[in-house]
């Protein structure tokens, strides 16, 4: 059985790091069709005599065209990777500028890299060819080690599992929840409450307005009953009130006996915000 699970494993890894080879070379398509079209463009617009110093002298629209060319390409193969390679459920800014900061040491890397090798086997164009070619292997290889092992390692293959459940909350609580103060929500562990897993989503309804919340599953811990959850977490992030005596009552009146034979959980929430 382990090494089964070990042999499917290395093919899981295999078919990701093809798609993420795959991927990145319709990136390099993006790429070097918008530099091309951007750079023709600012042939018009600016004198070709203006230069520009980055690593090594160039004209100023050959730098621009280049950078707003990686620029695209970049955002276009973190798209699909995450989505189709990587299937992360993750905070979307945060991966997309880990990305970007990928490129702040390689970009200065690149240019210097492709003119070293294009310089010191002197062969015109065939040493420039080589030099980005070898450096597109680099840049593969190194990419796709960060983003598989830094910027998804904990996110891996999360976003298939990511599903949305409904649930109804009285107006006191749902006020709790908006508002941020209230970040755990305490339920019978019923059978919509056992498929939960982090990173599911829970739209919340005001059960007298109808207004909505959308909140993310950040964390699930299991109880034998309520004493034992209440005794565990801070009041306020329970939304249960300092002064309230036995509020595991409270809490228990809305379940009957057979809801609570299987235990209760707790629901760490996070990213509360509003939805349709």
């Amino acid at each position: 059985m382990k090494k089964e699970n070990t042999t499917f494993k290395n093919k899981e890894e295999f078919f990701r790091a093809l798609k993420f080879l795959l991927f990145s070379l319709s990136a390099g398509i993006i790429q070097l069709v918008s530099s091309t079209v951007l750079k023709l463009i600012l042939d018009y617009c600016i004198n070709p005599q203006i230069t520009f110093y980055f690593i090594n002298q160039q004209d100023l629209s050959t730098f621009v065209a280049d950078t707003v060319g990686l620029a695209l390409s970049v955002i276009w193969n973190f798209t699909f990777n995450r989505k189709f390679t990587f299937k992360a459920a993750t905070n979307v800014p945060l991966a997309m500028f880990l990305a970007f900061l990928f490129y702040v040491p390689f970009y200065p890397f690149q240019i210097w890299y492709v003119q070293m090798v294009e310089t010191s086997l002197a062969w015109g164009f065939w040493g420039y060819l080589i030099g980005l070619v070898t450096c597109m292997i680099i840049n593969f290889v190194l990419e796709f080690l960060w983003q598989r092992f830094f910027i998804f390692r904990k996110s891996l293959n999360t976003k298939p599992l990511a599903k949305t459940v409904e649930m109804h909350l009285d107006p006191k609580p749902f006020e709790q929840i908006k508002s941020g103060e209230k970040t755990v929500e305490m339920r019978c562990n019923d059978e919509k409450r056992k498929s939960l897993k982090p990173l599911d989503h829970i739209v919340f309804t005001n059960t007298k307005t109808g207004e909505k919340l959308k909140a993310t599953v950040d964390k699930i811990v299991n109880f034998e009953n309520f004493d034992e959850l209440i005794k565990k977490y801070d009041r306020q992030k329970l939304g249960i009130s300092e002064n309230a005596k036995n509020p595991a009552k409270t809490v228990e009146k809305y379940y009957s006996a057979q809801d609570l034979k299987n235990g209760v959980v707790a629901i760490e929430l996070k990213d509360i915000k509003h939805t349709k």
